[in-house]
C-alpha cells in the first residue's frame, strides 16, 4: 500500500477522506495535517509515497512548502486537492512540479483512480482541468504521455476487450478502467473507440 498524507484545514473534508480511504487496498492514510507546516513535519517523520494538499491554508505558503518537499524529498508524489478551477492556480501548481491536480468537487470515488494514475508515473488532473493539462503540461504528448497502466489498458482496448474484462485482468473496478480510458482519449486527443484502435495500429507499423 502507498502511504498518503493529507493536508486540509476543513474538518469535514479531512473526515470525509478518512472515511473514504478507510477500506482502501491501495492507499493508507498515515497522517492528516491542518496546514502546510504540519504537512512538512509529517513528511519528515512518516516518509510517505504521496501527499495530497489544499492550497489555501493558514500558516506557511503551501507552494513554498511544496518546493521544500521537492528539494529534500524528490521521490514523494505531490497532489493538489482544491476547489480552485482557475487557470492561474493550475499553472502555478505546474510550476511547483506537482504530480496531480484534483478538484474537491469530484466525487470521492474518483480520488483513488486519480492518485493511482499518479503512482503509475503519470500526471493526473480532474476532467475539468484537462483542457489546461493538454495545453500547458510540460510532459510529452501522444503515446509517450500515457502512464504505464494507461498503455496496458490501451493494449487491451485495441485487442477488443470490454471494460469489464479489462477490469478483471487488473483486479480493478470498471469505473477505474473507464477513468483510464477517458485519460487516454484526452491525451491522444481522440473521441471514439475506433480512433483509438486505428491509432494503436499505427504504432506497430
Amino acid at each position: 500500500m502507498y502511504k498518503l498524507i493529507l493536508a486540509d484545514d476543513h474538518p469535514v473534508i479531512r473526515e470525509g477522506i478518512k472515511a473514504y480511504l478507510k477500506d482502501s487496498k491501495i492507499f493508507s492514510l498515515e497522517g492528516v495535517a491542518s496546514n502546510a507546516e504540519e504537512l512538512f513535519t509529517m513528511v519528515t517523520t512518516m516518509n510517505p509515497e504521496v501527499i495530497m494538499t489544499d492550497i489555501d491554508m493558514p500558516g506557511s505558503n503551501t507552494f513554498d512548502v511544496l518546493k521544500r518537499i521537492k528539494e529534500e524529498y524528490p521521490k514523494i508524489k505531490k497532489v493538489i486537492f482544491t476547489f480552485h478551477e482557475e487557470r492561474s492556480f493550475f499553472l502555478k501548481s505546474i510550476e511547483a512540479s506537482i504530480n496531480g491536480y484534483i478538484l474537491k468537487s469530484e466525487p470521492f470515488e474518483m480520488i483513488s483512480p486519480l492518485l493511482s494514475s499518479v503512482m503509475d508515473g503519470g500526471f493526473a488532473a480532474s476532467p475539468k482541468m484537462q483542457k489546461y493539462l493538454v495545453s500547458h503540461s510540460k510532459e510529452s504528448v501522444g503515446y509517450d504521455s500515457l502512464t504505464p497502466r494507461e498503455k496496458e489498458v490501451l493494449d487491451f482496448i485495441a485487442k477488443g476487450f470490454s471494460n469489464i474484462e479489462i477490469a478483471e485482468k487488473f483486479n480493478l473496478s470498471v469505473r477505474t478502467i473507464e477513468f483510464h480510458k477517458n485519460n487516454i482519449k484526452e491525451k491522444l486527443n481522440m473521441k471514439s473507440l475506433s480512433e483509438i484502435i486505428r491509432y494503436y495500429e499505427t504504432l506497430s507499423l
